[in-house]
């Protein structure tokens, strides 16, 4: 779901689904005899009526509306505008959000807005949980960026006490912050170049999923021959990471990792044979 702004966002994120605690009974065998158990509760989907998950009796249900509200109101606090979309899978939600006048790179087209990736969940796949993200113009890519600035993040396991506010506000401050560290980022990686051959094998000691890997070198088949950037393998990637056909939520979260240490200029091991 597309929001273009906070009254938008707002919006959206009052539909998002509740959840509650119920109790959690045990019986063997089919019999009759059950008996509650309080080292466990049940997550419990109220909206779909559905079970989330079975958690520890620690476990403290954040709300998606709580959580998200309290977004909306450290942007609005902070004076940010933003745009992006929702991922709403029920029992987990992931928003991207990008900040509107905070772009990494303001080049038109082919520039770079900068934002946050959000996402919370009821069935302990994801804890209140958040890391850089961008958004490049002329392709449309996704960049996942929490390894690649991982000083930038926001994690909150469902345990205990925990001051959403405070953590989306430092969180936020932080991503914003970062801006620079990411700007040198790109441009070493639109400087530093690299032969087709070497790239190849790059790519092969790197993507260990050769479906995959046959569609970023297909991407960068016009640079076969000569050099390319580690700008242009970064961008492969990525793009194959958010418009690749059947790119399920691992395999997206598997591509932006290697994306990243491309990113990183992460040193990998070549196999002098490869």
């Amino acid at each position: 779901m597309r929001f273009e702004n906070l009254i938008e966002l707002k919006t959206q994120i009052m539909r998002l689904d509740r959840a509650e605690e119920r109790e959690v009974w045990i019986t063997k065998n089919n019999t009759a005899l059950a008996y509650k158990t309080d080292e466990y509760k049940a997550i419990w989907n109220i909206d779909t009526n559905k079970l989330g998950c079975i958690a520890s009796s620690k476990y403290k249900i954040i709300q998606h509306r709580d959580a998200f509200m309290q977004l909306v109101e450290v942007l609005q606090n902070l004076g940010l505008n933003v745009e992006g979309n929702i991922k709403n899978c029920r029992d987990k939600v992931i928003i991207d959000l990008l900040f509107k006048g905070q772009e990494l790179i303001d080049d038109g087209e082919e520039g770079i807005k900068l934002g946050i990736r959000i996402g919370n969940s009821y069935n302990m796949s994801y804890s209140l949980k958040g890391e850089l993200y961008a958004y490049r113009l002329i392709c449309s890519n996704g960049m996942v960026l929490g390894n690649a600035i991982n000083d930038v993040k926001l994690r909150r396991l469902h345990m205990g006490e925990v001051d959403v506010r405070k953590n989306i506000r430092n969180f936020i401050k932080e991503a914003i912050q970062s801006s620079n560290k990411l700007k040198i980022l790109v441009s070493k990686a639109m400087q530093d170049t690299l032969e087709w051959e070497y790239a190849t094998k790059l790519l092969e000691a790197m993507i260990n999923i050769k479906k995959y890997r046959d569609m970023i070198e297909e991407r960068l088949s016009e640079f076969k021959g000569r050099r390319l950037t580690r700008w242009d393998i970064y961008n492969a990637i990525t793009n194959i990471a958010t418009h690749g056909e059947e790119i399920t939520e691992n395999i997206e979260g598997y591509l932006q990792n290697k994306a990243q240490k491309i990113l990183l200029n992460t040193p990998i091991e070549i196999s002098a044979d490869s």
